[in-house]
């Protein structure tokens, strides 16, 4: 579950990142990922908050002239987690550092 919602989230950010003329370098493992110090906070029959700490190594390469930009980012993440139709899905996230991210 959670590592498809990573891949959606990441192909979704990959697309919109093309769109506006930067690359995310993955061959060779240039970018990655990783997730750690997984801590719940809440844990209900229904509903689960998880709080991670993440760090981002991403490579990206921008416009025509292929300029290099490196992001690495260590930061936490809260998952809202909920039982839907009798499946763990995560209906929403917060990352308290996603306004620096999205610069």
């Amino acid at each position: 579950m959670t590592i498809l919602h990573f891949y959606e989230r990441a192909s979704a950010f990959s697309k919109e990142l093309c769109e506006r003329q930067f690359e995310l370098v993955t061959k060779n493992n240039r970018s990655n990922f990783e997730v750690f110090d997984v801590n719940i906070i809440t844990d209900e029959p229904d509903k689960k908050i998880l709080e991670t700490h993440e760090f981002w190594n991403l490579l990206f390469k921008a416009g025509e002239n292929g300029e290099e930009h490196f992001v690495n980012q260590l930061n936490t993440q809260i998952y809202f987690i909920r039982k839907i139709d009798n499946v763990w899905k995560i209906w929403d996230n917060y990352n308290s550092d996603a306004g620096r991210l999205n610069k």
